[in-house]
């Protein structure tokens, strides 16, 4: 069985959102997600949040061949939860633990 190639997002959002563990934002965003990807190209993207960053960041995970969509669908989002607010993608990398190198400014080891 082939393994899916994943994508990881460093997504930012304009508004103060109520992003603790265990919250609803996780359930508004996919539902938000899913009305602007489309039920097919979402489940093909299969979209997951991953990690909460602080503030108003969070790393979303998708599958690769569905990147492109997932960011288009991100860039149309304007109200989650009732509330208004839209979502910059900071970075992308293949995994979290790059994707956290990068946002650092690719220091050197040691």
């Amino acid at each position: 069985m082939k393994t899916e190639k994943r994508r990881y997002l460093l997504v930012e959002s304009t508004a103060d959102l109520d992003m603790r563990e265990g919250g609803s934002f996780a359930h508004d965003f996919l539902k938000e997600l899913l009305h602007n990807i489309g039920e097919v190209n979402y489940h093909s993207a299969n979209p997951r949040i991953m990690k909460y960053m602080g503030g108003n960041r969070f790393v979303l995970r998708c599958n690769l061949e569905r990147y492109r969509d997932t960011l288009i669908a991100l860039t149309f989002m304007k109200r989650v939860g009732g509330i208004e607010t839209g979502f910059y993608t900071l970075n992308a990398s293949g995994t979290i633990r790059a994707l956290g190198r990068e946002k650092e400014g690719n220091k050197p080891k040691g």
